[in-house]
């Protein structure tokens, strides 16, 4: 991997981040993990401290520990979870691979035990500086209770914690929510998240029969104990293209976010008439906010994002969604040669058709993708990509910033032409550095791994660009593939810690940098971490580092070597 730096301004305006570390960092501590613990997620909180959520895949463990800047442990609280999944069970892992001498077999044992030490199915958010964790409980774990005699439990029960930030622990077990009338109705869950009452599900009935949906915030009351529910109304949605090509076009509103007061939804819709033809249907990404009862706010917007004259937003590939958004799915079975494959409408149509990130500090939403020229069939198809584009808009739908950037020739002769165009097993990953606020852009034709950590890259025959850009989305550099190498790549993995956010069971936070090489212009943090990893034994696939913003230019840094057991390291810069 190589970096094309976009002149000397950029490397003198970096100004300190030149410095190189002196030696290997010492840990300001180590915390020694059961045999089967792992780190199962990391939050950072406004005060500047670092909660690990410590899990075990031999039992239901939870420990979090918080860690105050300097490295060393304010408080730990053991947690309750009453269902994870069993590593030793044959539904994690088909038993009818075939894992071929000891090491494939070790590998297969770890992907096992990785997957029942994830903190599935507990949902982790923040309010402020208290974590809230809520689980919903379902059949097998009422079957358990029954067999071991210990608390009657019961399907659908949502079990609610609140830690507060001395580590004070609050929980209650709350009943169902009470059922529709009717078996017509639909009840999906859309977004989750936490205010300063406790636990909120925004909810989604579908009444099949009358044709009629309707939304709900759905609270729970740590205070009082109940369940509260109030009415959100979104604006309909607009009647599907009568298009062959865009019958699985997916415009349903989706859960962007939350943040004090304000709970945020999104969608892309055709612009035109359902007798337009694909080509000239401009896509309308819109933003719709409500407040902590389901009122709709001042704020909102909708735009076609007035790309330059004769471009379009194009397909690129999957587009994950960022920081707890969410969508809920529509499966059809699309053919793939003589055989069929369960597709998602929303990945290949729509959720491939840009992203949308929220500001959470500031409300703004960033609306970014790619573009191409010319009449754009957005259906998943092979489309040539001309270009990046970036939009930031205010609550109210005001640009503050915008970029639209070509692919260059120059650009396009690291690589083969195939990453360059858009295409259902291409990937697409964007999230901001929490150290510098700068935006980073990454595609890649081979869909990295997924993990309980997020996404880690394939090692093999895969070509990344990372472009960078800075907060007025001015592009900084970019790092290409290097054709001449034959070599594997080690790849450096840091997991931001999010600062509202840490994991849900319907999506992982993706706020994931991976790098081969720290350029002249990156902070002296991603230059020390890769030279741990370069200089330890072992697997660099395991190797993870989790990273948490401590102050302007600071970070705690946690050092996880294995995937399973050993130690952990704490690093402060």
């Amino acid at each position: 991997m190589k970096s094309f730096y976009l002149g000397w301004a950029t490397l003198l305006l970096a100004g300190p981040a030149l410095a190189q570390s002196a030696g290997p960092p010492k840990p300001a501590q180590s915390i020694t993990l059961d045999d089967h613990a792992t780190v199962g997620g990391v939050v950072t909180l406004p005060n500047q401290n670092t909660v690990l959520l410590l899990t075990n895949s031999a039992k239901t463990d939870v420990v979090a520990q918080c860690l105050a800047p300097d490295g060393h442990t304010v408080w730990k609280t053991p947690l309750t979870r009453y269902q994870y999944s069993l590593f030793n069970s044959g539904h994690l892992l088909d038993n009818r691979q075939i894992a071929l001498g000891q090491p494939a077999r070790d590998r297969k044992q770890l992907a096992k035990e990785m997957t029942a030490a994830s903190l599935w199915p507990v949902n982790v958010f923040t309010d402020g500086n208290e974590l809230v964790l809520a689980e919903v409980l379902g059949a097998d774990a009422a079957k358990e209770s029954v067999k071991s005699g210990s608390t009657k439990l019961a399907t659908d029960q949502v079990f609610v914690q609140r830690l507060d930030a001395q580590g004070h622990l609050t929980q209650h077990l709350f009943e169902p929510p009470a059922a529709p009338e009717s078996r017509k109705v639909e009840v999906r869950t859309l977004g989750r998240y936490a205010d300063a009452a406790g636990y909120v599900e925004v909810v989604r009935e579908l009444n099949t029969r009358e044709e009629t949906t309707t939304f709900y915030l759905q609270h729970y009351d740590l205070a009082t104990r109940a369940l509260r529910r109030e009415p959100v109304v979104l604006p309909p949605t607009p009647k599907q293209p009568n298009n062959m090509f865009l019958r699985h076009w997916y415009q349903d509103w989706a859960f962007l976010g939350h943040r004090p007061g304000q709970t945020y939804f999104s969608r892309r819709t055709l612009e035109g008439g359902p007798k337009a033809k694909p080509g000239d249907l401009p896509t309308n990404f819109q933003v719709f906010v409500v407040d902590d009862h389901g009122a709709a706010a001042a704020s909102g917007f909708h735009t076609t994002l007035e790309l330059t004259t004769g471009t379009h937003p194009a397909y690129s590939g999957r587009v994950p969604g960022l920081g707890g958004a969410n969508h809920i799915p529509y499966y059809f079975n699309m053919s793939q040669g003589k055989n069929y494959i369960r597709m998602d409408e929303y990945e290949v149509s729509s959720g491939g058709v840009g992203g949308l990130y929220l500001d959470h500090a500031t409300g703004d939403v960033l609306v970014y993708g790619e573009y191409a020229l010319g009449e754009v069939l957005m259906d998943g198809s092979s489309t040539k990509l001309d270009g990046v584009f970036m939009r930031r808009y205010a609550a109210d739908g005001r640009v503050l910033a915008s970029a639209q950037l070509p692919y260059t020739p120059e650009m396009r002769n690291y690589g083969s032409s195939s990453i360059f165009r858009g295409g259902l097993y291409r990937y697409v990953r964007f999230h901001a550095d929490p150290l510098t606020g700068q935006y980073q852009f990454v595609i890649t034709n081979v869909p990295p791994r997924h993990t309980d950590d997020g996404y880690i890259p394939h090692y093999g025959q895969q070509q990344t660009y990372t472009f960078y850009f800075d907060q007025a989305l001015k592009l900084q550099r970019y790092d290409h593939p290097d054709s001449k190498r034959k070599d594997e790549p080690v790849y450096t993995s840091i997991h931001f810690a999010h600062p509202t956010y840490v994991t849900s069971n319907f999506s992982a936070a993706h706020n994931v940098r991976t790098y081969e090489r720290a350029g002249p212009a990156d902070l002296p943090v991603y230059v020390a971490l890769e030279k741990l990893l370069q200089a330890a034994p072992g697997d660099a696939e395991q190797h993870y580092f989790y990273l948490s913003p401590t102050g302007l230019g600071k970070a705690l840094v946690v050092e996880r070597p294995l995937g399973i057991g050993g130690k952990l390291n704490v690093y402060t810069f």
